[in-house]
């Protein structure tokens, strides 16, 4: 009887040992892989960077089809002469534009000029609220717009006569155009959030753009960079403001 008791535990034990080995071995076990944390939200909107640039960076998909603005307010001018600035982007979906702004009136009134990381620009106008193309996304006459990311664009308008403007890109005229809406106003920057090419939070959409006429902002100081008066906006995308989505980096 004893005998049976004593060989009844031991079965038992390895019963329960075989148990414990079987956990924590082959595919139904194991040392728990490590908890991945999820990636922060975050924002920020038109402030200047370390390296001499304004800043729009953003990850939060509240953003998602919408276009947002920046405009210095010491830029104005009653008749535009030349707009330029240096505009790069960092992070994001590529086929997205981002640019300048200028004869900026109000939230319902500007222009504006953007290129994509692909190569590709486009003009448009905001009127009374209502985005109008002046000149649809293309590809520039000659490879004059620097591809790919953390490249930096200089666009140039220049107003050459009342309501005649010529777009530059890297110092090389492209294209001209005439529209008879504004002549003079405010300057700044402009970027664009895809509802549907964007991959946040994993990736962030961020740009860089730096004015350099008719002033420049961001201003350069001994201690660092110092943010001037401006005033940001935001406004619900149309279609036309993204490029081509079956384009790739690369074709």
């Amino acid at each position: 009887m004893r005998v049976l008791k004593s060989f009844s535990k031991l079965l038992v034990g390895m019963l329960v040992a075989g148990a414990l080995a079987a956990c924590g071995s082959g595919s139904g076990g194991g040392t728990p892989g490590p908890v991945v944390a999820p990636v922060a939200t975050q924002t920020i909107k038109w402030q200047p960077d370390s390296s001499g640039f304004s800043q729009f960076m953003t990850n939060d998909t509240q953003y998602y089809g919408y276009g947002l603005w920046y405009y210095y307010t010491p830029s104005y001018e009653a008749q535009t002469s030349t707009v330029t600035a240096a505009v790069m982007k960092k992070s994001g979906a590529n086929n997205v534009g981002y640019g300048v702004i200028f004869c900026y009136q109000d939230t319902n009134n500007f222009y504006r000029v953007m290129v994509d990381v692909i190569g590709h620009y486009t003009v448009l106008s905001r009127v009374a609220g209502t985005t109008s193309v002046i000149i649809p996304w293309s590809a520039p006459h000659t490879a004059i717009i620097n591809t790919g990311y953390n490249v930096a664009n200089v666009i140039t308008v220049t107003q050459q006569s009342l309501n005649n403007f010529t777009v530059s890109f890297n110092g090389v005229q492209e294209t001209q155009f005439t529209d008879p809406n504004f002549t003079g106003g405010y300057a700044g920057f402009y970027t664009s959030v895809s509802s549907t090419a964007e991959n946040f939070p994993a990736v962030s959409e961020d740009v860089r753009c730096k004015l350099t006429s008719p002033v420049t902002y961001p201003v350069l100081v001994t201690t660092g960079l110092q943010a001037a008066p401006a005033q940001p906006g935001l406004n619900s995308l149309g279609s036309q403001e993204f490029g081509n989505v079956s384009d790739t980096l690369g074709q």
